[in-house]
C-alpha cells in the first residue's frame, strides 16, 4: 500500500478539525463568522460614529460570548483581526484589537478568560473587559496593582506561564503602535488575586532599578524582536541603541545593535541578564 503524502494527511485533519467545530460549536461558529465579519467591515469604515458604534457592537457580542465555557477551548480561527492567544496551562486566554484614529492616536480593547476550578465538572469562565488607559498612565514602567480598569493598552502577540510552587506569574507579550515615530513593545506580568481578580504588574530586576513592566521603545523605521526562548528557558530581546551617543534617550533613532539581552524567572521575580548568546536565539 502506497503511503498517504504528508500534504493529504494534513488536509484531512484540518477538514477533520473543521468537521468536529461545527458539530460541537455551532452557535460559536455563528458568532465567529458575524465577528469576522464586523472586524472586515471595521477596519474598511473611516474615522466615524459609525465605525466607533460598530466596535461597541463587537464589545457587546464578545461580551455575550465569551461567558461560556465552550468559548475558552473554541479556536476562533475565522478572527484574523483580533490577537488570541491561550497559556500553556490552560487557564488564561486574552483577546486583543485596536482602532486607529484619524490624528494617528490607537485604541485598545479586549477581554481576558480565566478558568477556574480544577475539576472539569467544576470549571467555570470568569470573563473580564480591559479598559484602556494607556495615554493616561504617566509612569507605566512602575505605575503597580493596575487593574482592567486601568489597563496599559496594546496588542498582546504571546503569552507564557511561570509558576512557582502553587503561584503563576503569566508574562504577556505586547505591541504598542506608540507613534509615527517609534514603536513599543512590552512585557506585562498578569497574576490573580486572592478573589481571582486579574492584576497586572511584575517585577522586573533591571541593573539600575526595578520596574513594574518592560517596555522597549525603538525607531518606528526598524523590527525589534521580544519574545520567549524555549532553548534558553527565558525572555530575550534585542538590544537597542541610538546611532551615536548624542541620540540617547530619543527613541525614534533607536535600532537593534546585533546583540541581545533577556530576563530569566527567579522566584516571581524577572531578573535582567546582558549579552545573552545570540547563537541560541
Amino acid at each position: 500500500m502506497k503511503k498517504i503524502p504528508a500534504l493529504i494527511i494534513l488536509l484531512f485533519a484540518a477538514i477533520s478539525l473543521m468537521g468536529q467545530q461545527q458539530t460541537e460549536f455551532p452557535e460559536l461558529l455563528k458568532a465567529g463568522d458575524e465577528l469576522s465579519q464586523a472586524f472586515e467591515k471595521l477596519y474598511n469604515l473611516p474615522d466615524s460614529p459609525s465605525r466607533d458604534s460598530l466596535n461597541n457592537r463587537i464589545v457587546q457580542q464578545f461580551r455575550t460570548v465569551l461567558t461560556s465555557w465552550d468559548s475558552f477551548y473554541y479556536d476562533w480561527k475565522q478572527l484574523k483581526y483580533a490577537g488570541i492567544f491561550r497559556s500553556g496551562d490552560n487557564k488564561v486566554r486574552v483577546y486583543t484589537w485596536f482602532l486607529e484614529s484619524k490624528n494617528g492616536q490607537y485604541s485598545y480593547y479586549g477581554f481576558i478568560q480565566h478558568l477556574t476550578g480544577r475539576k472539569k465538572k467544576n470549571q467555570q469562565v470568569e470573563l473580564f473587559e480591559l479598559h484602556d488607559h494607556h495615554t493616561q498612565i504617566k509612569n507605566p514602567e512602575t505605575a503597580a496593582n493596575v487593574d482592567v480598569s486601568h489597563w496599559y493598552g496594546c496588542i498582546y502577540y504571546g503569552i507564557h506561564a511561570f509558576k512557582k510552587r502553587k503561584k503563576t506569574w503569566y508574562v504577556l507579550f505586547g505591541y504598542d503602535f506608540n507613534s509615527q515615530y517609534s514603536r513599543k513593545k512590552l512585557l506585562e506580568v498578569l497574576t490573580f488575586d486572592k478573589d481571582d481578580n486579574p492584576v497586572f504588574g511584575g517585577n522586573f530586576v533591571l541593573p539600575e532599578k526595578t520596574v513594574k513592566r518592560f517596555i522597549l521603545e525603538y525607531s518606528a523605521e526598524v523590527v525589534a524582536s521580544l519574545r520567549y526562548n524555549d532553548r534558553l528557558g527565558m525572555i530575550v530581546f534585542d538590544h537597542t541603541a541610538p546611532p551615536e551617543a548624542i541620540f540617547k534617550g530619543s527613541y525614534r533613532f533607536y535600532a537593534p545593535d546585533g546583540s541581545y539581552d533577556g530576563f530569566r524567572f527567579d522566584n516571581g521575580d524577572f531578573v535582567f541578564e546582558k549579552d545573552v548568546d545570540a547563537r541560541n536565539f
